[in-house]
């Protein structure tokens, strides 16, 4: 054991659990001194605590990590996403993570770093997405000397700006990376297949639903949506036979990102 745990005691111990660690479960009591675990054992073995918690019936894990989550200004920013977090009882979150227009990989991480450290009540980690820009591949070593250890490519979303990278990008990012000894995580698709594919149920999904009067049209997120103009409506208020004077014409849009070779509502 610790021998200034021995004497000055801990700061908490959970008593009675059944914990759960990478190799074993069993019932023990956990010791933790300074944020720390530094002892599991049974409670006769460990020294006096001040706070105990009582787990008898629970299972008592290791603090949880998820590695595989979305923050940033489309989603949950590092406050809500942390606090959401800690409600399941996560202890670390390592999120997706983007670098700026002309930012390089360094930049970045220090800037999301002085940002999550602002806001976030976890421990948390960065998973950098690598566009294809050949120069942000200059900046790997630094990130991962600034802690960053996974990165992630896509060989898909071919519309999606530089979000698809090439074969060659991909080679070298992996040569890198490998010499770093970093973690490097791929989505793999064939993006210039899917992307065909996708234009070509859409031109089709166009043919019929110009056929039914629908009008299609490109969607701010990159899709295509189509909108269906309905009849004009009439309306009669109660005791009165007066009409409205203007008809309300409305339209519901279909959402075909997803789908583009049928129609879809959208959520009510």
């Amino acid at each position: 054991g610790d021998a200034s745990m021995s004497r000055r005691g801990v700061d908490l111990i959970v008593r009675g659990g059944r914990v759960v660690t990478a190799t074993d479960d069993f019932e023990a009591s956990v010791a933790v001194k300074d944020g720390r675990i530094v002892a599991i054992a049974p409670e006769t073995l460990l020294p006096p605590a001040d706070r105990v918690i009582d787990a008898e019936g629970k299972i008592v894990f290791p603090g949880l990590i998820d590695c595989h989550l979305h923050v940033g200004p489309e989603y949950d920013d590092w406050k809500t996403a942390a606090l959401a977090a800690a409600r399941t009882g996560l202890t670390t979150i390592v999120p997706f993570v983007t670098y700026g227009p002309g930012e390089t990989l360094p930049a970045a991480t220090r800037r999301l770093r002085e940002e999550a450290e602002s806001a976030s009540t976890l421990d948390f980690g960065f998973h950098f997405i690598l566009d294809h820009e050949p120069p942000i591949l200059d900046g790997l070593a630094e990130a991962v000397r600034l802690g960053v250890r996974s990165f992630k490519m896509f060989m898909t979303y071919k519309k999606r700006g530089k979000r698809m990278v090439s074969d060659q990008f991909l080679c070298t990012a992996m040569e890198r990376l490998a010499a770093l000894e970093a973690v490097c995580q791929l989505h793999c698709e064939n993006g210039d297949i899917l992307c065909y594919l996708e234009d070509k149920a859409i031109a089709a999904s166009a043919v019929r639903m110009a056929l039914s009067g629908v009008s299609i049209g490109a969607s701010r997120r990159g899709g295509y949506a189509a909108v269906v103009s309905m009849p004009a409506i009439r309306t009669n208020r109660r005791r009165s036979t007066r009409e409205t004077t203007s008809a309300r014409r409305s339209a519901r849009a279909w959402d075909l990102s997803a789908a583009p070779s049928r129609l879809r509502p959208p959520p009510p």
